[in-house]
């Protein structure tokens, strides 16, 4: 038996042992012997198909604002390096698997893997969360709640009591 590529496919003593995926020509022959006439050679194609390979990326959970930066961890099956990208750049910040968090709000984190000659490439998703700073003000009993806290666009109040006045002042001193 011969192997038209032994980087895919090599033999040794009529045993095949893959190394890779890709197409081969296995050709066997037989010389014949004082009870035997040589025979005809035959060769066959044989195909090794890609392999799946999966990626394991440990879950994100909610994430607050106050945290600062985190890592994400990510591998792959076939040992195979991971990249990370970020569907929305505005809620976090990404440098390859650090995450920086910008604002409040939800993004979807991909782990993923382009494959090589061997593996197909695969994926794998998750739900990355950002809450705010709450802050909570109590006066005369009654609790009042701002955030998100720093805000950037909208700011929201919350009391288990009327609200009298409410003044809002950023930190420049204006309204």
């Amino acid at each position: 038996l011969t192997s038209s590529d032994p980087d895919i496919i090599s033999l040794s003593n009529s045993t095949l042992t893959i190394h890779g995926a890709g197409q081969v020509e296995i050709r066997a022959t037989q010389d014949g012997d004082h009870e035997f006439l040589k025979a005809e050679p035959v060769t066959r194609i044989l195909s090794v198909s890609k392999a799946d390979q999966a990626i394991t990326f440990a879950d994100i959970g909610e994430r607050s604002l106050n945290e600062g930066n985190f890592f994400l961890n990510a591998v792959s099956d076939s040992g195979l390096p991971i990249e990370f990208t970020i569907d929305d750049p505005s809620v976090a910040a990404l440098e390859g698997d650090k995450v920086t968090p910008i604002r409040a709000g939800m993004a979807t984190i991909t782990a993923s893997q382009r494959g090589n000659t061997n593996y197909r490439p695969a994926e794998t998703k998750r739900q990355l969360t950002i809450t705010s700073l709450v802050v909570s003000v109590e006066t005369n009993g009654s609790s009042v709640s701002l955030y998100p806290n720093p805000t950037k666009d909208f700011v929201v109040i919350e009391s288990a009591y009327p609200l009298q006045r409410v003044e809002i002042i950023n930190s420049l001193g204006t309204i």
